[in-house]
């Protein structure tokens, strides 16, 4: 097809290359997306003659256009220099087509896209290009306009009444165009006279996403930014050459205004504020906000440094540092009634505490224990869940050397935290300036930690100790004599007569598992005996749940139900789904590992996921095998324990199932306690406490699992790091400057929707527009089709299966996915939920003759999906869910 961009003029060439005095094309308005709901908005219509694709793309960006940026307020005209703005501006990405809702992370993809699906759809009459008549045109969709040309639009009567629609949609966007034109040239003007301020910005960009990478180092990182600036001054010496042969051309150089552009030309280096470590914090701090990590002196360790003229390495003294109805949260628990202080501030900010140690250096390796850091974490537990999911919500408290820890106690290290919560669970806790002063209070309320490191923190003998229990005071021996018996709780009262003792006679330390006191016991909310949680990701997979399977594997193969060969086949080739692939357990059991009292060698999510597959694999062990229905009874158990939301009841059957547990334990297991009384030492708390739930509601919300991820960030950098004078300073300036880009983010998590593989059609034109125009969709609206979309991280796929009703329960397979604007739409065709297979853990569902519905994600009960599992050789069909299901 022959065609321009704008108005052709006599001399202009078809695509072909000559001209054609008898070409006359039709004239058509043009636009970008338009829509108030996206921070990118193309607001201006501009003449377009219907072109090739790629000179409509190169001539829309050099057009004048005007685009709004609704994060800014101001409007930019052109594509080049909106492009600028949000570059230099780090506006969030990707940019959004208003028509379809896809997103672009570049604005030619935007343009070509639209060139390429909308044209047709953007058709707007107008006899002026002012932006007077453009209002008034968007009404005008039927009546045939003379162009000028001897053409006109009235045959496009289809196109025309969806040009009503988006005309409508876009008046008020051209209102805003009318009245931005002083905004206009004040942003142009500030185009011009910030550009270095924009250069900086753009660099700190830079150096903020190099160092979200742990494995970067602070030389490499420096050497790329020469790197960039040389490139930057490479290219504007090739740019100011140009120009000033372009001025001595056309006898342009004694022109003064000639002599300033060229100065203008000339570049400063935007990084020379963040060349090292240092100059990067300060910069931050100041344009962001950063928190800088402070030294606070603990006390004198011994430590040797090589003195140059003896030769030999000396003994000196150095401060030791550091960096500083239904249970759905804690707020339906009875700590959130019993608390006067959340009674009277009930949305005072409460917060989660942890600690742990972790190795920064090669663990097989002669430095592991003196460079072992302790490391202190918050998070916030009034954020939603889906946020809380993110590592970027666990903030750093300080970092410190393990063995001053243990040296100088956890009184010096915790104080500058303790002193600011004291102000903050005041009465008037901290003013916070702005236009409208408030007051911000926040509260500790929960310690989440492995066995050894609360024990630790609270001031208790370690879980190897005769009284290992922080919960209550049964001894080991009284454990395994019969593992329901329950001693007597500890209290707070308890606990500070006990300590009394102790201080009188340090031997009774032994007789009531008490050394000191917790220095977090004088916060008004937190109470050391209550409020240190138990780990269930410790307990469990790293601990019960290990031994369970180790043990009930034991007895399979010792009875030849099933080989180890067999079992590693069977992990290897099962089929898991989209949803647990990554967590697919390794097949590298063996028979040593099985007969000797040791834990599998798999991380804590593949046990987990090993866990639920385990009856699949075993398909031909009798239904009343003790051993089985022992595995089943831990199963039924974990899903109330990982459930983010329990009823009363589901508590008080989990009581129910944990004693019928035990016994069943011990009567099978009997003769293994003794040696697995002693492999458990050295393990953390080995028992459950329904009453936590009660307390502080589902336990899942407080696992260390996304704690100790976090320590991913210190062990990468110490990998490449080479400054082990002081690691906590190093670690903790690193720690803050990485996550720095990601508290930047102006999104949410749950606003997070990623797809692959979309196309784009008319809803009219849809297989299920029916059931598309009964969720509210125009029939000429534009939809996207596509088979995998992930929201908020949540996987959508053909042939996953989705909870339609969480009564019965009942359950659909997905066969369509629409997109359209901010909606996920599923096409579902329900299936017969025929009951809960306790072998299984999982209900059986089989094909329905139902017809096909559609439901949107966001009013789904549960936004997991299933994938569809079968026992070994097996053609039955069960969908396992991770926890237990009920009407919300």
């Amino acid at each position: 097809m022959q065609t321009w961009v704008g108005r052709p003029g006599p001399n202009a060439k078809s695509a072909l290359g000559d001209p054609d005095p008898d070409f006359r094309p039709k004239r058509r308005l043009y636009r970008l997306g338009a829509s108030a709901a996206h921070p990118f908005v193309a607001d201006d219509y501009r003449t377009i003659v219907c072109a090739t694709t790629e000179m409509a793309v190169r001539e829309a960006l050099d057009s004048d256009f005007l685009y709004k940026c609704c994060v800014c307020d101001v409007f930019i005209r052109g594509g080049r220099s909106f492009r600028h703005h949000v570059r230099s501006r780090r506006h969030p990405m990707p940019i959004k087509c208003t028509v379809c809702d896809r997103g672009f992370y570049h604005l030619t993809s935007l343009t070509r896209h639209t060139v390429e699906s909308h044209i047709e759809n953007n058709l707007v009459d107008s006899t002026d290009d002012s932006d007077d008549n453009m209002e008034i045109g968007m009404g005008a969709a039927d009546d045939e306009m003379d162009l000028g040309d001897g053409e006109n639009l009235g045959e496009q009567d289809e196109e025309n009444q969806h040009n009503r629609d988006v005309g409508a949609a876009g008046a008020g966007a051209m209102q805003g165009a009318a009245l931005g034109q002083d905004a206009l040239q004040e942003e142009e003007n500030a185009n011009q006279e910030g550009e270095a301020i924009d250069l900086v910005k753009t660099a700190a960009s830079i150096v903020l996403t190099l160092r979200q990478c742990p494995g970067a180092t602070s030389a490499s990182i420096e050497r790329c930014e020469e790197a960039c600036f040389k490139m930057a001054e490479d290219v504007n010496s090739a740019v100011t050459g140009k120009v000033k042969q372009f001025l001595i051309d056309n006898n342009l150089m004694d022109n003064p205004a000639s002599e300033q552009l060229l100065k203008d030309l000339k570049i400063e280096d935007p990084f020379s504020q963040m060349r090292t470590v240092k100059q990067q914090l300060k910069f931050f701090s100041k344009e962001y906000g950063l928190v800088i990590p402070e030294t606070k002196f603990l006390d004198y360790r011994i430590e040797y440094f090589l003195n140059s003229e003896s030769g030999i390495y000396e003994p000196q003294q150095v401060p030791m540092t550091f960096e500083n109805g239904i249970l759905r949260s804690y707020l339906d628990g009875s700590r959130y009634t019993e608390s006067e202080l959340l009674q009277q501030f009930p949305h005072m900010i409460r917060i989660n505490l942890f600690w742990d140690d972790l190795e920064v250096v090669n663990p097989l390796g002669s430095k592991t224990s003196i460079h072992k850091l302790a490391a202190f974490y918050f998070a916030i537990q009034n954020l939603p869940a889906v946020e809380n999911s993110q590592l970027s919500s666990v903030h750093l408290v300080a970092l410190a050397h393990s063995e001053d820890i243990r040296e100088a106690g956890f009184d010096k290290v915790l104080s500058p935290l303790i002193s600011e919560l004291k102000k903050l669970e005041s009465e008037r806790g901290v003013k916070i300036p702005g236009e409208e002063p408030d007051r911000l209070r926040a509260t500790l309320c929960c310690l989440c930690c492995d066995g050894l490191a609360a024990h630790d923190l609270i001031g208790l003998l370690g879980p190897g100790a005769r009284h290992f229990c922080r919960i209550c005071m049964i001894s080991r021996p009284e454990f395994h004599a019969n593992l329901n018996s329950i001693g007597a709780r500890r209290t707070k009262a308890m606990f500070e007569e006990q300590l009394e003792e102790v201080r009188q006679d340090p031997r009774k330390s032994k007789e009531y598992g008490v050394k000191r006191e917790c220095p977090l016991d004088v916060l008004k909310t937190f109470s050391s005996t209550t409020d240190s949680i138990l780990d269930i990701f410790h307990v469990l997979l790293e601990g019960a749940t290990q031994w369970i399977l180790v043990l009930t594997l034991r007895s399979f193969i010792s009875r030849k139900l099933v080989t180890v060969d067999e079992i590693n086949g069977r992990l290897h080739s099962f089929n898991y789904g989209v949803t647990d692939i990554k967590n697919k357990p390794s097949s590298n059991l063996s028979l040593k590992t099985l007969m000797s009292y040791t834990k599998l060698k798999q991380t804590g999510s593949q046990v987990w996921c090993f866990l639920r597959i385990f009856g699949f694999l075993v398909p031909n062990v009798p239904d009343d095998d003790l051993h089985l229905k022992l595995l089943n009874l831990h199963q039924e158990i974990c899903l109330i324990v990982f459930a983010e939301a329990v009823r009363q009841t589901d508590i008080d059957r989990m009581e129910i199932l944990i004693t019928e547990h035990h016994a069943l334990f011990q009567q099978l297991y009997l003769q293994d306690l003794n040696q697995e009384a002693e492999a458990e030492e050295d393990a953390d708390d080995p028992d459950l406490d329904p009453q936590e739930i009660r307390q502080h509601g589902p336990l899942v919300k407080y696992w260390c699992a996304r704690f100790e991820a976090r320590h991913n960030i210190f062990v990468k950098y110490g990998s490449v790091c080479g400054n082990f004078i002081n690691p906590p300073k190093t670690m903790a300036q690193m720690h803050q400057i990485s996550t720095l880009g990601s508290i930047l983010k102006t999104t949410l998590r749950s606003e997070d929707i990623e797809s692959q593989s979309t196309q784009d059609v008319l809803c009219q034109n849809c297989t299920h527009s029916n059931l598309l125009m009964r969720m509210g969709v125009e029939a000429t609206s534009m939809v996207s089709i596509t088979r995998t979309v992930k929201v908020s991280g949540d996987i959508y796929r053909d042939g996953l299966f989705v909870l339609l009703d969480s009564r019965i329960p009942a359950f659909g397979v997905i066969q369509k996915i629409y997109l359209h604007q901010n909606n996920v739409f599923l096409v579902v065709s329900p299936w017969e939920t025929l009951g809960f297979v306790r072998r299984y853990c999982a209900y059986q569902v089989n094909p329905s003759q139902s017809q096909a519905l559609i439901v949107k994600q966001a009013d789904l009960s549960s936004h997991r999906t299933f994938a569809p599992w079968r026992p070994w050789k097996l053609r039955e069909t069960y969908l396992a869910p991770r926890t237990i299901i009920f009407p919300m």
